[in-house]
């Protein structure tokens, strides 16, 4: 039998998701800036490309994995319309008012 999931998990897996948020927009300012300097010095707009699309598939992994999962079912803990905000300044999102999941519906004690 498995145990019941904690909230100190859920608020570990939120914060995570809400630091990886940060990630994103340094990520794909970096690339850019790479592409651009990478075009400029060799004077050639596809040596930048090859610079750019690394970063951009990097961003898309990033999102793809950051995103806060439920400990029972494995669900993403952020529904449509909720606005997380950030680590520095978090909103309280659907599953902090409720303290379930929105996917499955398991109470975290």
């Amino acid at each position: 039998m498995e145990r019941q999931p904690r909230w100190d998990d859920v608020k570990k897996e939120l914060s995570r998701g809400r630091a990886a948020g940060r990630a994103g927009p340094w990520l794909l300012g970096t690339s850019l800036a790479a592409g651009l300097l990478v075009a400029l010095a060799g004077r050639s707009p596809s040596a930048g490309l090859t610079m750019l699309v690394p970063g951009a598939l990097l961003w898309l992994i990033l999102r793809a994995t950051t995103q806060p999962r439920c400990p029972a079912c494995g669900a993403g803990l952020f529904v449509r319309g909720d606005r997380p905000g950030t680590a520095a300044r978090p909103r309280e999102v659907r599953v902090e008012r409720e303290r379930r999941c929105p996917a499955c519906g398991v109470s975290f004690v």
